[in-house]
């Protein structure tokens, strides 16, 4: 009794903190949303203010020499004056406007520059920010899905009965079986697959390379106690650990442990399996082929085909067969049909095999007398044709 008071209050300090620190992240968040949509709007930077006020003393100097070329008569309107009294005057002046243009043109496409230049720059500081500080709440769904995992994880093993043998299925629920083949005494609790339509993926990571694999495309935090297991069978003798990430959202460089959340990154072993110069052990391995044989056995003693000395299993997973992306359409029906090479053989040939067509058996309705001529008549084709009129 004392203990569950302990850890009642201590569950209550820890809710009282992720309020605290939730208030605090909410606060950090708006601040740093608003500075996002000012610094999109804002283009008032250091550079780019020095370059706009360059460009408005050259705007104003531009002016000048243009009122000056009026004033001396070298221009009117749109019409350049040549020659006159204020000739050489003139000649300078005209050549100082070029230059200014030059110059406002350039110092126009610094101050351009200089304010997408910087925006961009403060823009991906604040979108980091956000990230960092988990604005859009995506590490807290992630966590959040670990841990309701792995307490779905403690509460199965809690409350799991001994001398039950589990089974993963390809349907919603929970049964219980009693088989008579070899295991008279035993019960099989199926334990099957949960509905689709999760926003997980699971992964199965090996701890001495780093190498993963999929599991379950669609998954939610429920699965991940029963993908793990699938993840411990195709790898055995080998240290795996489940993880997990957002399906539409993340890539598999994201993933975090469904166990304890930590990502694959700071997995001491990440990404070794790439380099082909690190040293691999035998141990490292994982065995497919011994997976789905197991499969094989698992079914046939569900279907009644066990003998007497098959071992009793703790735990089995049904497996769910996915289709190869690369297998085509046919050669997938072929094995959805279970049709072997030999039956696939008996129907091509036995389609190839041309038999006469009975009237009871014709099906094509033939419509008026035949049209064509005999091919015995002969024509003349450069004779002139019948008169119609007689």
């Amino acid at each position: 009794m004392r203990r569950v008071r302990v850890r009642s209050f201590m569950l209550v300090v820890v809710l009282a903190l992720a309020g605290t620190g939730a208030a605090e992240a909410s606060a950090v968040c708006t601040q740093l949303k608003a500075q996002l949509a000012s610094a999109s709007r804002s283009d008032s930077s250091a550079n780019y203010q020095r370059y706009a006020n360059a460009v408005q003393k050259q705007e104003t100097q531009i002016r000048q020499v243009q009122s000056d070329l009026k004033r001396f008569g070298c221009t009117s309107g749109s019409i350049i004056v040549l020659g006159g009294r204020n000739a050489e005057a003139c000649a300078k002046l005209t050549s100082a406007h070029k230059k200014m243009r030059v110059n406002l043109a350039a110092l126009e496409r610094k101050r351009d520059s200089h304010a997408k230049r910087d925006t961009k720059v403060s823009t991906r500081r604040i979108e980091a920010a956000l990230k960092a500080n988990d604005c859009d709440g995506t590490r807290a769904s992630i966590v959040e899905a670990a841990l309701k995992g792995r307490n779905d994880a403690i509460e199965a093993k809690r409350t799991a009965s001994p001398g039950l043998v589990a089974i993963l299925g390809d349907s919603g629920g929970r049964q219980r079986l009693n088989t008579n083949s070899g295991l008279s005494r035993s019960n099989i609790m199926v334990e099957q697959q949960a509905a689709r339509g999760g926003s997980y993926r699971t992964l199965c990571v090996r701890s001495c390379d780093g190498f993963f694999f999929p599991v379950s495309s669609r998954a939610n935090p429920s699965d991940f106690t029963r993908d793990e297991r699938t993840c411990q069978m195709m790898c055995p003798g080998t240290g795996t650990e489940l993880y997990f990430h957002a399906a539409d959202i993340q890539e598999s460089e994201e993933m975090v442990s469904a166990r304890t959340g930590q990502p694959y990154t700071e997995m001491p072993n990440a990404f070794v399996y790439r380099n082909a110069n690190a040293p691999m052990s035998k141990a490292c391995g994982c065995n497919m082929g011994a997976f789905y044989k197991e499969m094989e056995r698992r079914e046939a003693i569900l279907n009644g085909g066990a003998t007497q000395d098959e071992a009793p299993v703790t735990t089995w997973v049904h497996p769910v067969r996915r289709p190869d992306p690369g297998e085509d359409p046919e050669t997938m029906l072929d094995a959805e049909m279970r049709l072997t090479s030999e039956d696939v053989t008996a129907v091509l040939s036995a389609s190839k095999t041309e038999r006469p067509l009975t009237e009871e058996r014709r099906q094509v309705r033939v419509v008026g007398p035949t049209f064509l001529p005999d091919e015995s008549d002969q024509f003349d084709l450069k004779a002139a044709p019948p008169s119609l009129i007689r």
